[in-house]
């Protein structure tokens, strides 16, 4: 809404173009501004588990109570029919469903495990997997920017209207957003040269793919993210060289 406002007053029309734009340019300047970070980043600067109480105890508060407030309306029902489907062991149940699978796949799964389909049991995991968004969130902006920005990021992903709606109905979004924001942060983290992480991202974003196809709006991310990384490993082979350059010549001259 803020950004929408921002671009009719600067008579410039809101079109796909316009906000691919604005996300690219966002992109760049956060992955430049935590770059300037990475070299002058201090022991003492991340999370602490109360902050990360506190946002966690924040985001529950507003997605776990009253779930069961309304029936399953629109596409919930869709994806408890396939659901169903799913734990009756109906043959091919997962390929009527015309969106991605993972919906499908959890309630099922959460079908089967309480023997129910009442909206509280169907709808629990997804509200979880809302609340488990907003910690990543704040753990991708204390990674990028610090502790302070990693609070900031945690309560407004915790209040955010669109968040709290979606985290209490039985869709994918909250599994897009889950999973997403996870892929970005394992990127991040894979700076250490470990394979383990760039696997770890793979997965997650496959597992946010398979949740919808809008998690692929987070692979420009990751794909900025690993060419950092590929620059900043080039950068560091050519010092060490450099150094050993210089070792040898005074050797030689020694």
């Amino acid at each position: 809404m803020l950004f929408r406002s921002i671009v009719g007053l600067a008579g410039v029309a809101f079109t796909p173009t316009v906000v691919l734009i604005a996300i690219a340019t966002a992109l760049i300047a956060a992955v430049g501004m935590s770059a300037r970070r990475s070299g002058t980043r201090k022991s003492g600067v991340s999370l602490h588990p109360s902050d990360i109480a506190g946002v966690g105890i924040l985001s529950l508060t507003l997605r776990l109570p009253g779930l069961s407030y309304s029936e399953f309306q629109g596409d919930e029902v869709e994806a408890i029919v396939q659901a169903g489907a799913l734990v009756t062991g109906l043959p091919n149940a997962l390929f009527f469903h015309g969106k991605a699978p993972a919906e499908v796949i959890l309630s099922g799964f959460a079908y089967g495990l309480a023997g129910t389909a009442d909206e509280f049991s169907l709808r629990f995991l997804f509200s979880l997997a809302g609340a488990l968004a907003v910690l990543v969130i704040a753990a991708l902006g204390n990674e990028l920017f610090g502790r302070c920005a990693g609070i900031i990021a945690g309560v407004t992903a915790a209040l955010a209207g669109y968040y709290v709606a979606f985290a209490r109905i039985l869709q994918y979004q909250s599994l897009v957003l889950l999973f997403g924001s996870a892929a970005v942060l394992t990127a991040l983290y894979a700076h250490s040269g470990s394979r383990r992480w760039v696997l770890v991202t793979g997965l997650f974003l496959g597992a946010g793919l398979l949740s919808h196809y809008d998690a692929i709006f987070v692979a420009p991310a990751i794909v900025i993210v690993a060419f950092r990384q590929i620059l900043s490993g080039s950068k560091l082979n050519r010092s060490e060289e450099h150094t050993s350059e210089l070792q040898s010549r005074g050797l030689i001259s020694y």
